[in-house]
């Protein structure tokens, strides 16, 4: 196991507001074992880490820091396959997806430190802010795509004349009306110092990092007053460091699918070793499609990956 398996199983556990204690004994563990895997003393097995997983509705990727995601979603390697086809500019899937990631990360770092607060008022007038300007957006793209405006309760010439705007900068005053009544307080407001983040949240602090950069360099632009040609060559810059990132994204994708159907396999061995032939099953459905990316080197000694995994598949035929 690594660092983020200790870090996130007991970060996991106080989300829950549960003691060391009773998250044992429902996993059926001593509180001293517990304590060893929270603190990285020890290593648990598959059949630990499976329940875990169920305990708190998590993945096996988002347990061991692959995924930010809990339900183990990951950017997939053929969202990000077209990208070095692209000599000129980032083609719109691709850049799509990382606008999205960046969006949806930094999202949910927001709303998780206003969660700690215990404000009702600051997450709705974040919540409020944030859908203003989405529903605009969407508006804009629904129009424009040729959509009807009954679609929309709220009419044409008032959505022109700026309505949602006045609800994003009313929104906008109850966010600061509500910061302001926790300052009052004490240890009210969470700790959001960089190094505490990047520490405890690493992947979403990366990508609020990258939103935060990329919106005061688009203002600096503004308020500089620079030339049109020198924008485009920011921009054109901007384009050149986020393919150097999809390069990076794009083997990182397969390095983490090659350890995914390797983990897989170990698990179909390890669960068909345990006779627990209906998980097995399960397991070989969804290794069925990761195959690719099994070794299919091998020798009548050490059988390659791929041996191994059509040898359990048989053996579960002959079961059937």
């Amino acid at each position: 196991m690594n660092a983020d398996f200790a870090r996130t199983l007991a970060l996991l556990r106080q989300e829950k507001g549960i003691s060391q204690r009773r998250a044992a004994e429902e996993l059926g563990i001593s509180q001293a074992l517990l304590s060893h895997y929270e603190n990285g003393l020890r290593e648990p097995g598959l059949a630990f880490v499976r329940k875990v997983c169920d305990y708190y509705r998590v993945s096996a990727d988002y347990l061991l820091g692959r995924t930010l995601d809990r339900d183990g979603a990951v950017i997939d390697a053929q969202e990000l396959c077209d990208a070095s086809e692209e000599k000129e500019s980032l083609k719109g899937s691709v850049a799509a997806t990382l606008q999205k990631k960046l969006l949806v990360n930094s999202a949910s770092l927001l709303f998780e430190l206003l969660g700690r607060t215990g404000s009702r008022e600051a997450v709705n007038a974040a919540g409020r802010y944030v859908s203003c300007a989405l529903y605009q957006l969407y508006r804009m793209l629904h129009r424009a795509a040729g959509g009807k405006e009954r679609f929309f309760a709220l009419g044409g010439a008032p959505f022109d004349a700026g309505a949602v705007d006045a609800e994003m900068r009313l929104a906008r005053v109850d966010f600061a009306r509500a910061l302001d009544a926790l300052a009052q307080e004490d240890d009210a407001l969470p700790v959001v110092d960089a190094a505490v983040l990047a520490d405890t949240h690493p992947g979403l602090t990366q990508s609020l990092t990258q939103v935060l950069h990329n919106t005061e360099e688009e203002t600096v632009i503004l308020l500089e007053g620079k030339s049109l040609q020198e924008k485009l060559e920011v921009q054109e810059e901007r384009v050149q460091k986020q393919k150097q990132t999809i390069a990076r994204l794009e083997k990182e994708c397969i390095e983490l699918q090659n350890r995914d159907a390797r983990g897989l396999l170990l698990l179909l061995e390890y669960q068909y070793a345990s006779k627990d032939y209906e998980r097995c099953r399960e397991t070989a459905e969804h290794l069925k499609y990761k195959t690719d990316f099994l070794k299919i080197e091998g020798n009548i000694e050490h059988p390659s990956e791929l041996a191994r995994y059509e040898g359990i598949v048989s053996a579960l035929a002959e079961k059937s």
